[in-house]
Formats: C-alpha cells, sequence, structure tokens
C-alpha cells in the first residue's frame, strides 16, 4: 500500500466493525485530529537542537510528546492493522481446533479474504451468509477440498463486473474434491457456470439461472432447479438427479457421457430437440421430457442410449433415432402429436425392449414388427421427480 489511508480502506472492507472501534479510539486517545490523512509523503518532525544542560536537567522530570499527531495515527493505525489481522487469525485457527469448520461463516465483504487463504486447509467448509456475492468467481487447484455451503436460504452468486462472454462461476483445470450446497447462481441470459477438462466436482440443493456448459468435466449435481440452457462437451462426465430443468434452448451433448436420474426436462422456447445427443453415451432413468411443437429426444448415430422408464409427451415427434445403439428400453411412453418413434438403423438381436407404449396419430416409422402397446414408463417411478410435477401416463 502507498498510504496508511489504503491500508485503513482495506482493512475496513474486511472487519468493519473492529476498524471502527479502533478510530473511536484513536479520537478518545488523541483528539479528532488523528484522523488527518497520513500519507507516504508526510514530512517527519523538524530536527531539535542539542539541549543544554539545563534542558537536560528538566527532562529528567517532564514527559514531552515531540511526535506531531499524523505520525502518531500512523503508527496507531499499524497497531489497528495488527488487531484486525490477529482477530481474524485467532478466529480461523479457533474454528479448526474446535472442529468448527463447518461453521465457518463468510459474508460478501469477507469471502474473498478467506478464499485466499483456503489453499492451505485443504478440507475446509465455508458457510455462507445470505447475500448476493458479486462474481465473476474462479475456483481453481488452490480451492480443491474445499466445500462452500449455503448458511440459510438467499445466498447468491450474482453478476459483479461481468463481460456479455465471460461466465460468472468457472470450475477450472485441476479443481477437485469441490463442493457447493445450497447456493444460487444468477446470470440470466448469459453462462451462469462452466466446468472445464480435468475438474471433479460436486453441487446439491443447487439452483442455476443461466447457461450451463460442461466441457471435459467430472460433474454430479443433486437436487438441481436450472432455468437455462444445457452444452455437455467431449470427455464430459455429467450425472444429474432430482432435477427440474427449464432448458429454452433444449440439452445439447455434443460428445461425453450424461446420466439424468429422476429428472423433468421441459422448454418454454421450441428447440429443435429438447435433448439432442450429437454423439456419446446417455442414460435416461425415470425422466419425463415435456415438450411442445418440437422433438422430444433425438438421438444421432455415433450415440449410445439407455432409457428405462421414460415419458416424452407434448412434442410432435416423441423420439428420433438415426443410426444410434438405443441397447436397452425398459418401460418408455410416448404421447406426441404427430409421430411417436422415427428410427432409422439396424436394431441388433442383443438389445433389449421391453415395455413400449406409443400413442401419436402415427406410432412407428422405419421399424418392423415393433411391439407398442405394452405398459410403458412405471408411474411410481416418475413420481419420484422432484415436486411431484411430473405427469404419469
Amino acid at each position: 500500500f502507498a498510504t496508511w489511508d489504503e491500508v485503513l480502506a482495506a482493512l475496513k472492507a474486511i472487519a468493519p466493525g473492529l476498524i471502527a472501534v479502533q478510530e473511536a479510539a484513536l479520537i478518545a486517545t488523541m483528539g479528532p485530529q488523528v484522523l488527518v490523512p497520513v500519507t507516504a509523503q508526510s514530512p517527519l518532525p523538524p530536527a531539535e537542537p542539542p539541549p543544554s544542560s539545563s534542558d537536560q536537567v528538566r527532562a529528567r522530570s517532564t514527559v514531552r510528546v515531540g511526535v506531531p499527531p499524523r505520525h502518531v495515527r500512523a503508527v496507531l493505525v499499524a497497531a489497528a492493522a495488527l488487531v484486525v489481522l490477529v482477530a481474524i487469525g485467532a478466529g480461523v485457527l479457533a474454528m479448526g481446533v474446535l472442529g468448527l469448520g463447518s461453521g465457518r461463516r463468510v459474508t460478501p465483504a469477507t469471502i474473498h479474504v478467506v478464499l485466499a487463504a483456503s489453499g492451505a486447509d485443504r478440507f475446509a467448509e465455508l458457510a455462507l451468509e445470505p447475500g448476493d456475492y458479486p462474481g465473476p468467481w474462479r475456483f481453481g487447484v488452490a480451492h480443491s477440498g474445499l466445500t462452500l455451503r449455503a448458511a440459510g436460504p438467499g445466498v447468491r452468486l450474482v453478476e459483479g463486473a461481468v463481460t456479455n462472454d465471460t461466465p460468472l462461476v468457472r470450475f477450472e483445470p485441476g479443481l477437485s474434491g469441490f463442493r457447493m450446497v445450497g447456493i444460487e447462481i444468477v446470470r440470466p441470459g448469459g453462462v451462469a457456470l462452466e466446468a472445464l477438462g480435468g475438474v471433479g466436482a460436486e453441487m446439491a440443493r443447487a439452483t442455476i439461472t443461466g447457461n450451463v456448459v460442461v466441457s471435459g468435466a467430472k460433474l454430479t449435481v443433486q437436487g438441481l432447479t436450472l432455468d437455462g440452457g444445457l452444452d455437455i462437451g467431449a470427455r464430459s462426465e455429467l450425472v444429474i438427479e432430482d432435477a427440474l430443468l427449464r432448458c429454452p434452448s433444449g440439452i445439447r451433448q455434443r460428445n461425453g457421457s450424461s446420466t439424468l436420474r429422476r429428472c423433468l426436462v421441459s422448454a418454454s422456447g421450441q428447440p429443435r430437440a429438447l435433448i439432442a445427443i450429437e454423439a456419446g453415451i446417455v442414460d435416461l432413468d425415470a425422466v419425463v421430457v415435456d415438450g411442445s411443437g418440437a422433438t422430444g429426444i433425438e438421438l444421432a448415430s455415433g450415440t449410445t442410449a439407455t432409457l428405462r422408464d421414460v415419458l416424452i409427451t407434448g412434442a410432435a415427434t416423441g423420439l428420433r433415432a438415426d443410426g444410434a445403439r438405443v441397447k436397452a428400453v425398459d418401460g418408455l411412453t410416448v404421447q406426441s402429436s404427430e409421430l411417436g418413434l422415427w428410427w432409422r438403423g439396424e436394431r441388433e438381436q442383443s438389445w433389449v425392449w421391453q415395455r413400449l407404449r406409443i400413442q401419436a396419430p402415427r406410432a412407428v416409422l422405419g421399424i418392423d414388427l415393433l411391439d407398442s402397446s405394452a405398459e410403458g414408463a412405471r408411474p411410481e417411478r416418475l413420481a419420484q421427480i422432484p415436486g411431484a410435477i411430473a405427469r404419469t401416463p
């Protein structure tokens, strides 16, 4: 810092209450003049002439204060800084010694300081007090093993100085063992969360407004409410459980693998397909796909898919598969306005398809001898989707 006032301003951002106490003590001790700004260029006190012999005698019985208030303040502000830093350090140390890591509370004013020091405490857990935490946020190797947990409702990571092409939250390569619990990420119309290659992270009870991009990361999300698009890239491993996914542009998987368990997927817009799998592996288990005027699920060539207790409803075409490998179907109900199942390619003898129920003006196109009047998806499995929103056949 160039001046003591810059030190004081920084400390006020960290611990305003402690600094207020220190300033009050300075005024009470030295008077209001002690708060005159102190700069690095403050002149030193003028040199005094050598004392005479009589002066030396008087000095034995008197106390002389020869330091101007501005320099007193410099010293005392330094002392205040030390008090604040020792208090913060003692609090962090006490939490660790007493086993209170899960109760380590942070606020929007203190989280950056605590995160900067979290690298030394590999398995720390921080409890975020309710409030808005302006971004952008970057979590990398230094935050491996860290858990960010909401201390109560209303913890939101929000836009700060974020440009249009910058993700609000980014999980960077090398991040591992990272968890985020009960936290809302808000970036409407932009990328709210981006998880890059080499990341291993978990999220629970998450609410995300904005788009999610997973590019080579291993990400598990349980209890998700998403209002935005979902893009899954190469070498990604994405698992989503117990989720409500409202995706105006749908879900797009360009490669990698994805697993959806107990999820409702819907769209307010009209994407080409609510779930479009261009390549890779997809596993849908107890999933409702509720579309409007679009294809429910589209499986391209090079895709390997497993469908268990899946309901596709409201779309013009329920399931469109072009050269995909659908190795197992165990419970599929399609309720579409035009075409139930469009198929192109070979069906291998080792595949097991059972419990298919297709209700559409034209049930099946491209595959013969397919029984499409069985029981379909199991209602009891669909009822496990959060909020009992899932429609039963």
